[in-house]
Formats: structure tokens, sequence, C-alpha cells
């Protein structure tokens, strides 16, 4: 099962599925390319539960899950290519 997270540049927003390890102590590694201006830019990560399978409900005791992606560090580089 993934998780996933919304990555949002500027205000433009890409969803992000986070391979699991099926390990709490396996990591990885995700490289996920985003544009940046000349400047200040704002980088925001959120998640929020989807619904179930049916499309509108959460879980049968209307939860979220505590379980997101565990995000340890970001690095910001250019793309070399």
């Amino acid at each position: 099962m993934t998780r996933h997270a919304d990555i949002s540049v500027n205000g433009h927003v890409q969803r992000v599925h986070f391979p699991n390890t099926f390990h709490f102590n396996q990591f990885r590694d995700l490289v996920v390319p985003v544009d940046l201006g000349a400047g200040t830019n704002t980088i925001r990560f959120t998640a929020q539960e989807l619904p179930n399978c049916d499309g509108t409900t959460y879980n049968q005791f209307g939860q979220r899950s505590m379980y997101t992606p565990n995000i340890d560090y970001v690095t910001v580089a250019p793309l070399v290519g």
C-alpha cells in the first residue's frame, strides 16, 4: 500500500505516491522533479485520507488515517542530466 502526499510548488499541486518498503527500518529515496522560479519559492507537503472504495466514506468510524509518508528530510538541488 502506497501513501501519498500533495506537493505544492508556488500553488501548483501534484500528487506523489510513496511506495511502501514493508519494513519500519528500511527507507527509500524518492526524486520528485519540480519547476522553481527565480527568487523565493514556496514548497508545501500535505496529505489527507482518501475516501473508501465507494468514493464517499472514510473508514467505518469516520476517522482520518494516522499514516502519512514519513519524510525525514528534503533536499533541493538542480536537476543535472
